[in-house]
């Protein structure tokens, strides 16, 4: 077998790139959201909207730029009228927690609009919804300092398949289109569509949504590459090895910041339950909004009313064969009102790290942000969730012990970092192995530190070597974590440092002082 070259690069486990085995006691454990405070509601005169959907949060420096939709809204049967005032408009932050608006006054439909209906119509040939767009900011290290900010938005024409155009500005404020003519993928593209540069492919990256109706309906992703937005090649629908049916709804698919060599995605599941209109509608909130939906609103349709949706984790390393969690990483939550609705629980494209309320030194964390009173009375509310900085999936070793042994590698580094979770009776312990799977003299479970812990660097260490693995570096080696009651979310080799010696305990003794 090649060894893999890991060189410095941290690795997840979110698939079993990294495994060769696992031992009865270590499986695969998928880890939720926790709900956090609101941090922002779109309920501005100009703004005001029940249906803020496909947000787009990217990173300028030293802030956080989060765009959305609003002005448009759905009719509700406390009297809410309808509206298709669809605008773009963006809140910024630097530090992911509080938001403010910005005031610009680009646009005189309002202070912190970029996009909306009449800009669209003046500089496109197409009829374009600012509604459904994505921001992202290119990483290509060729793009001009004027294209920087790049804006995907699709086409509101009435063909059979929707196209896309691309938006581009220097200073994520003030856009300009682009597109000669809007860029055809054969697909509906009527969710929110996105793009980024892939620096492992030298190439740009799109997802977009497509439905296929027969043999039945089903919405999933599609995905093409292109270099320069005119060209597009390598179409496929993303391929998912779960065997589930699932209707995906968007996408958000992104390199994970942390380790780019992954894609993760946190697209909104589509569930409709077989669209029953029974009692079990009963049990969840806002019934008169659902019968509204269902059948009294123009256009109505039963789905409105039956609907719900959450979100889902899914990660790849090659961009189209895909590792799908079915286990929701965010669920409909409590039974409250404006909740289990269509398009709840749907997040937005990007993540934040974030500072931990609980203070003292604790690890930031990751935050990631959700709709909430989606097409119900009142206006639309952003809600904050946190995760553990890489913590969507981990190998859980349970209370009678377990081990992985990895695949065969090279590393680059001096020092191993574990993103591990103990509890105070659990342990890890750490052994290599060489190329013919052999115990490494000072490297074996025997000469391991059993280590507790909660960290997102914990250092393994040996009684002869300390956590010093510069012996190590460049050789092929297979690593073996034996650990009790305990969470392994990633791995890292970094360079060597020194660590200050532990004295004995007669060096620290008083007695005879």
């Amino acid at each position: 077998m090649i060894p893999i070259h890991l060189g410095g690069r941290r690795e997840l486990f979110v698939d079993d790139f990294m495994i060769e085995q696992r031992s009865p006691g270590a499986e695969f454990r998928s880890h939720c959201l926790a709900r956090k405070e609101a941090v922002f509601s779109v309920d501005a005169p100009h703004e005001f909207t029940n249906a803020s959907g496909y947000q787009s949060i990217v990173k300028d420096g030293a802030r956080y730029l989060l765009y959305y939709r609003a002005g448009g809204r759905y009719p509700a049967p406390a009297g809410m009228s309808s509206s298709q005032d669809w605008k773009l408009c963006v809140i910024e932050s630097n530090d992911g927690i509080h938001w403010k608006r910005p005031s610009l006054y680009l646009r005189p439909s309002g202070p912190n609009v970029v996009l909306d209906g009449e800009m669209t119509r003046e500089v496109a040939p197409d009829p374009i919804c600012p509604a459904v767009t994505t921001v992202f900011k290119d990483s290509n290290p060729d793009c001009p300092p004027e294209e920087k900010f790049k804006m995907i938005v699709t086409s509101e024409s009435n063909d059979a398949w929707r196209g896309m155009y691309l938006f581009v500005s220097e200073d994520g404020f003030h856009f300009r289109c682009k597109s000669k003519k809007k860029f055809e993928l054969d697909s509906s593209c009527d969710s929110q569509n996105l793009a980024f540069f892939d620096p492992n492919i030298g190439e740009y990256r799109i997802y977009h949504r497509h439905i296929y109706f027969e043999p039945v309906e089903l919405r999933t992703i599609r995905t093409h590459r292109t270099k320069d937005f005119t060209v597009f090649t390598d179409g496929n629908d993303l391929q998912f090895d779960d065997g589930h049916f699932m209707q995906l709804y968007t996408n958000t698919i992104q390199p994970y910041f942390r380790a780019e060599h992954i894609l993760l995605g946190f697209p909104m599941r589509y569930v409709n339950y077989d669209l029953r209109w029974d009692a079990s509608l009963l049990a969840r909130p806002g019934y008169e909004h659902r019968v509204f939906r269902a059948f009294r609103q123009n256009p109505h349709d039963i789905r409105y009313g039956t609907v719900s949706t959450d979100s889902i984790l899914i990660s790849s390393r090659d961009g189209v064969h895909f590792k799908r969690h079915p286990e929701a990483i965010l669920r409909p939550g409590p039974m409250t009102e404006g909740s289990w609705v269509y398009g709840d629980s749907s997040l937005f494209t990007g993540m934040i790290p974030t500072r931990s309320a609980l203070g003292f030194g604790a690890p930031d964390e990751l935050s990631f942000y959700s709709n909430e009173n989606y097409w119900e009375n009142g206006a639309t509310r952003f809600r904050r969730c946190s995760i553990r900085m890489d913590g969507f999936v981990s190998v859980h070793f349970s209370a009678d012990g377990g081990e992985l042994l990895t695949k065969a590698f090279t590393f680059s580094g001096g020092r191993l970092e574990l993103n591990m979770e103990t509890s105070a009776w659990g342990f890890f312990q750490v052994e290599f192995l060489d190329e013919n799977a052999h115990p490494v003299p000072g490297f074996t479970f025997g000469e391991s530190l059993p280590e507790s812990c909660d960290a997102l660097d914990a250092a393994p260490r040996w009684k002869e070597h300390g956590a010093d693995l510069r012996s190590l570096e460049g050789r092929v080696v297979r690593m073996k974590i034996h650990a009790r009651d305990a969470d392994l979310y990633s791995f890292q080799f970094v360079p060597f440092r020194e660590e200050p010696k532990i004295g004995s305990p007669a060096e620290y003794s008083t007695e005879g002082v």
